[in-house]
């Protein structure tokens, strides 16, 4: 199957081919610690983990790198308001996030050996460099103290890491100006090739307007996993399309959160039914005496217990089942009726043929007249039906 992706830069969506085949290296410009993650934030990565493990499904080796901006006028200027140190904002949030993005089953990333360098040497650099102000964080370097700029940043750690060539550079859309712009221009003007794809996820918003801190709309991750489960939260953020835009509200995340539950639901089932399907799946076994909202799951019902189907004879050769007048099974936590295999077999063929000839015995043959639209008309020999 042929990986299709929306390149941002071309403007259309291309097929899928590594640099080098079987491996593929992706860049994503990841956050700027500066407060708490909201769900926003974690939007990206979750739609990026779901790119790398289809990646990695199937069969190739891939070198994901994700940044994180440590240092920054906004993290200076919170540290300034707080009385505290920059880093101490820093590493404050950055905790933040990894509790978030392990939260949400995020891949773990794993940090750079070489983290503690003090700043990028290539001369050609220093356009991008900012000059220290009184009382901020600077190093030295031969053209005076400061520190790597935001763009010079990931071009930086990209290729370091990458290559001067790699495949894919991802983000959110509102990162494509200036950000990725400035990041083709110097990266191109020192000679590098740079991403081959631009992948560019789409925002989750509040009541039509962008989430973010500063707008006071933001829904902090630790508060939100309160109220649903992880999982159900990420498959919230996951579920539509990764380009599209997405506009937060709490009916929409109780929808989704129903959905996974069936999901969760059909794969417990299947695990109980199926030893084999329960050791086949990841984690801990799925076979569970307990529904997924948190409760005992429902008594299993046959046939020939209180809610046996029947057939409608208005519905000859149907295969659908349906429940005998004031005997419909209970409802699970997730509203659905709770049905168990027996009540889902079908009735034998010769059975339901019976009935249907009786049926059509009763009726008699068909009136004398021109044929209704609806009817189906007898295809002549040799026809095939167009597919």
């Amino acid at each position: 199957m042929t990986l299709r992706l929306h390149d941002t830069a071309a403007r259309e969506v291309r097929d899928f081919i590594p640099i080098t085949p079987g491996r593929v290296s992706l860049y994503l410009c990841g956050a700027t610690v500066q407060a708490p993650p909201h769900i926003g934030h974690v939007r990206s990565g979750v739609d990026f983990d779901i790119l790398v493990r289809w990646l990695a499904a199937s069969g190739y080796q891939v070198t994901f790198c994700r940044n994180v901006t440590d240092i920054d006028d906004k993290i200076i200027r919170t540290a300034g308001a707080e009385g505290v140190p920059w880093w101490a904002v820093s590493e404050r949030n950055q905790r933040a996030f990894t509790r978030a993005y392990e939260a949400l089953g995020l891949e773990h990333m794993r940090a750079a050996d070489d983290i503690d360098e003090s700043a990028k040497r290539d001369p050609r650099d220093f356009a991008l460099w900012k000059a220290a102000k009184p009382g901020e964080p600077a190093w030295e370097t031969p053209w005076g103290p400061g520190r790597p700029g935001w763009h010079l940043e990931c071009s930086a750690m990209a290729t370091k890491y990458l290559g001067s060539t790699f495949d894919i550079h991802g983000g959110g859309l509102d990162l494509v100006f200036p950000h990725h712009e400035n990041e083709i221009a110097q990266s191109r003007a020192a000679g590098d090739g740079f991403a081959r794809y631009w992948v560019h996820n789409g925002l989750l918003g509040l009541a039509g307007e962008k989430m973010s801190k500063s707008l006071g709309n933001s829904l902090l991750v630790d508060a939100m996993i309160k109220e649903v489960r992880p999982a159900e939260l990420r498959y919230y953020l996951g579920q539509a399309h990764y380009r599209s835009e997405m506009d937060y509200s709490p009916d929409a995340l109780a929808e989704a959160a129903a959905a996974y539950r069936r999901i969760e639901g059909f794969v417990t089932r299947a695990a109980d039914a199926d030893p084999a399907v329960g050791a086949a799946l990841p984690g801990p076994s799925a076979a569970s005496t307990r529904w997924p909202s948190g409760g005992p799951a429902p008594a299993a019902t046959t046939a020939s217990g209180p809610w046996s189907t029947r057939w409608s004879p208005w519905r000859c050769g149907s295969a659908r089942p349906r429940a005998s007048a004031g005997t419909m099974p209970p409802r699970t936590a997730s509203g659905r009726r709770w049905r168990t295999p027996e009540s889902r077999s079908r009735t034998p063929r010769a059975a339901r043929d019976g009935s249907c000839a009786d049926e059509r015995a009763r009726r008699g043959p068909a009136p004398a007249g021109p044929r209704r639209a609806h009817e189906v008309r007898q295809a002549p020999p040799g026809h095939r039906r167009p597919r």
